[in-house]
């Protein structure tokens, strides 16, 4: 019984859905730059908070929900007998997910400055 290689294509979407899923969620930090923008006429006070803070926890959330689905998915296409991961992909796939954590870590940081400062 001989393993067959896993698809290339298979392995770069799921590290372009990773790579998604974080600029998506950095971009979504993005947005509270404009909302400082907006004066308290526009957007009130208390209620800008809230805007923030749920930005914050969908951008958290969105970039963490990432990186696990990708460990997930890897790890699936590891323990299945049927397919087989080359060492390159497996390298790749490791550093993929050091380097999501390492975002998702850095969302975290920045949204603890939004918090903090504002």
């Amino acid at each position: 019984m001989s393993k067959d290689l896993v698809n290339l294509t298979d392995i770069s979407s799921l590290q372009s859905g990773l790579t998604s899923h974080i600029s998506i969620s950095f971009g979504a930090l993005g947005l509270l730059a404009l909302l400082d923008r907006f004066d308290d006429e526009t957007i009130p006070f208390d209620l800008r908070k809230y805007i923030q803070v749920g930005v914050i926890l969908y951008s958290i959330a969105y970039g963490a929900l990432g990186v696990i689905d990708y460990y997930n998915s890897i790890q699936s296409i590891k323990n299945d007998k049927k397919l087989k991961l080359s060492q390159w992909d497996d390298t790749i796939s490791e550093i993929y997910v050091i380097l999501g954590s390492i975002m998702v870590s850095i969302l975290i940081i920045i949204s603890w400055f939004i918090i903090t400062t504002n």
